[in-house]
């Protein structure tokens, strides 16, 4: 059966019910009628086996229940969604007999969990597409669960759509996991009718600012915030003598399935990592495309850079706020009680800022110009299939050339840090650190053993001069924030509290990056000599 849904998500998860009130005004005023079918706690539990045969094969599975109703077991084909509009193919089997899932299945042993499913699946169309996958009961395993709070209405339109019904449900979605996401979600699901009732339903849906589409499914969200979201395909190992054109060609593929994967993601921006890990195969691309200047003309390249510049610059303000929400989170315990008012305050501050950080982030990705960038992305692979396109210079012939000259800037500036050196300097240091590694993982998988030992080293130096960064940071917001209003004494006393612990943490990872920084200055020589020096390659 194919399940038709058109889906949108709550901004920021705020006021739910008011939301529902105001949706359900605006579709009745456009000619629908809006009939409750009550409120229900729905358990969502998905499964596989552990190398996740049955993702790989392009299905997720999921155990439903719900207090009243009949268990059920369902296999849906995977898809994100165009515009909030999602279609797939949908197998859905009532669970036979009084087969029951432990009371925490995550938790349970994996024999208990195997033993539910096969009671539930003795016979039925999810019991054969698991036959057809070869996917054995006895390895699928639980992977996570959601807890969704549920409220049913039911939509008519007798004038435009007779004898059609949409089923609108407002989802209220916690996933568990270590760090619990929460989400609310409103799902129209065609029931009966045509799929022109579901945009015109989009019509309505558009005028409701707190509402936006959704891309991804609530199965690919949950992944997500167990860590298990999708990678590209790896990269397929190279030998220094292999063509420099073929790792670029390699890399472009690799990262550009990359910023597919999580551009999606930081549409909907309910995770921090969505917008993180788009910035990052941003990043990459970049580097990717600077080194494909050895090879090929740099105006076939150069437009787009600056292109991938302009799109990480659209997303820093809103990684900025998720990275200072996430600490303010994380210092609530060292303040007294009486603190939480004030942090209360400053925290929905922030959430405001990150509203209007989000929506400049949904209209770039839903802009002209990025879909310009994405066809001329797609546009420079497909070219380098064309016999034109090859070169013959190896990556042993390229390498020094790419790693030196931001090797020797990154020494040259961070040897002139020292205690007294203002923190802007750091940051353009760590800035030189990343372009460094990000042209080191071009090599890597060409040198991965040479390479092992500058990768760990600048890893941590990137460690030390992050958290430089995000306490510079979060310092100069707060004092930003206590000039911005005429706070009270207890405020007065927290702001000062953290103030002086960033400035604390600024010192201290100041002091600690001088120490690792020598021992990398005098090792850096020792460590990538076997990309440098030509006696070794």
């Amino acid at each position: 059966m194919e399940e038709i849904e058109a889906k949108y998500l709550l901004e920021d998860g705020r006021k739910p019910r008011s939301s529902l009130r105001r949706l359900s005004e605006a579709l009745f005023r456009a000619g629908y009628l809006v009939r409750p079918q009550g409120n229900e706690a729905v358990r969502d539990v998905y499964f596989d086996t552990p190398e996740g045969a049955a993702l790989k094969a392009g299905w997720s599975l999921r155990w439903r229940e719900r207090p009243g109703r009949p268990r059920t077991v369902t296999a849906k084909r995977l898809g994100g969604g165009s515009s909030g509009f999602f279609e797939r193919t949908e197998l859905e089997q009532t669970v036979s007999g009084q087969a029951a899932l432990p009371g925490n299945p995550t938790d349970a042993a994996p024999d208990a969990f195997s033993v539910a499913l096969s009671l539930a699946l003795e016979r039925g169309q999810v019991r054969e597409l698991l036959d057809t996958l070869g996917i054995d009961l006895g390895r699928l395993q639980p992977t996570f669960a959601l807890h969704n709070q549920r409220t049913r209405i039911a939509l008519t339109n007798q004038a435009e759509y007779p004898r059609a019904l949409v089923e609108l449900s407002m989802d209220q979605v916690r996933v568990a996991a270590d760090r619990p996401l929460s989400f609310t979600e409103f799902e129209f699901e065609l029931r009966q009718g045509p799929e022109r009732m579901l945009k015109d339903l989009g019509l309505v849906l558009a005028d409701q600012s707190r509402l936006y589409p959704a891309r991804v499914s609530k199965f690919q969200r949950g992944r997500l915030a167990i860590g298990c979201i999708g990678a590209p395909r790896p990269l397929p190992a190279f030998s220094p003598d292999d063509t420099w054109l073929s790792l670029c060609r390699a890399h472009l593929d690799h990262n550009r399935e990359a910023l597919w994967l999580w551009e999606a993601h930081a549409w909907e921006s309910l995770h921090p990592e969505g917008v993180h890990q788009l910035r990052v195969a941003c990043r990459r691309l970049r580097s990717t495309l600077a080194a494909m200047e050895a090879v090929v003309p740099p105006r076939q390249v150069q437009p787009l850079i600056a292109e991938l510049r302009w799109l990480t610059r659209q997303l820093g303000p809103l990684r900025d706020l998720d990275v200072h929400l996430e600490w303010l989170d994380g210092v609530r315990g060292r303040l007294a009680k009486s603190a939480g008012p004030a942090l209360n305050t400053y925290a929905a501050h922030l959430h405001r800022r990150r509203r209007l950080a989000h929506a400049r982030v949904r209209a770039a990705l839903g802009s002209d110009r990025f879909g310009q960038l994405a066809s001329s992305l797609d546009r420079l692979a497909e070219s380098f299939t064309a016999e034109s396109n090859l070169d013959t210079t190896s990556i042993r012939a390229v390498s020094a050339a790419l790693i030196e000259p931001p090797l020797e800037r990154l020494l040259r500036r961070g040897n002139r840090i020292d205690r007294n050196s203002p923190p802007d300097k750091l940051h353009r240091l760590r800035i030189d650190l990343k372009k460094l590694r990000y042209r080191l993982e071009l090599i890597n998988c060409a040198m991965t053993e040479q390479l092992a030992p500058v990768s760990e080293r600048l890893g941590k130096l990137q460690a030390l001069l992050g958290a430089h960064q995000d306490a510079g940071v979060a310092a100069a917001a707060l004092r930003a924030y206590r000039r911005s209003r005429n706070p009270g004494p207890v405020e007065k006393c927290a702001f000062r509290k953290l103030i002086r612990s960033e400035q604390a943490t600024v010192a201290k990872q100041h002091r600690k990056f001088l120490k690792v920084w020598q021992r990398f200055a005098r090792d850096a020589d020792w460590l990538l000599a076997p990309v440098i020096n030509p006696e070794d390659r």
